[in-house]
């Protein structure tokens, strides 16, 4: 889109606001550009990736994962939200809370349905962490809580998996809450944490996607 395509729809969605400077819109457009150049680095090599373990549904989603975090990486980095621990936890929930209901369910009306009990279990885990610090019992009020939400999503198989993610971004942000926190750290901590997750039974083994990482992000490195 054309910075002159930018102003026409900031006015029509926005008619009663000032339209923002030309300065800061040509920013925006710049800034935007970025992004969506390295977005592109992103899907070629992941998709090189997921053809070559074509056969192994586990790690071809492992590699989607890896994916979608460096692109929020990406975003977070390059925009103002970096060291806002709040904001940088919404973006990466609000994220994934996408790629979920799209992955459970690929028409846009299911997908919706499923964003919004996503959405419910979302603020559930929310308002147990409020008043959290970190500290051993809290980590484990987190983890019993997640047990009573599959129980209570027992019927909603697609919610399981979703608990399961939200147990690790709330045990990741534990104790942070208006904290300065930088990005990288959050990074590796859920990344490690999602390694552990899918490699729990041995298969995949931790290795093989220890490995399936390092090669992802050489790769990006050299494009």
């Amino acid at each position: 889109m054309s910075i002159n395509g930018i102003e026409d729809n900031f006015q029509e969605e926005f008619p009663s606001l000032e339209l923002p400077s030309r300065a800061l819109v040509e920013k925006q457009f710049e800034l935007e550009k970025v992004l969506e150049e390295e977005s592109k680095k992103i899907d070629f090599v992941a998709d090189g990736l997921k053809e070559k373990y074509k056969t192994y549904n586990e790690l071809r989603g492992f590699v989607d994962y890896l994916r979608g975090m460096e692109k929020l990486f990406i975003r977070v980095n390059e925009k103002e939200d970096q060291g806002d621990v709040d904001r940088i936890k919404e973006i990466i929930i609000k994220n994934e809370i996408s790629r979920f209901a799209m992955d459970f369910n690929g028409e846009k009306e299911d997908s919706e349905e499923l964003e919004m009990l996503f959405g419910t279990i979302w603020c559930d885990f929310e308002n147990l962490c409020d008043n959290l610090h970190y500290d051993s019992e809290s980590v484990e009020k987190i983890r019993e809580f997640s047990k009573k939400l599959k129980e209570k999503y027992a019927n909603h198989p697609e919610c399981g998996e979703f608990i399961e993610y939200m147990q690790n971004v709330s045990l990741v942000f534990l104790g942070k809450k208006g904290v300065n926190v930088d990005m990288r750290e959050i990074r590796e901590s859920l990344l490690r944490k999602k390694m552990e997750e899918l490699s729990a039974d041995g298969d995949p083994e931790i290795d093989q996607l220890k490995e399936i990482r390092y090669d992802f992000e050489k790769e990006l490195l050299a494009k």
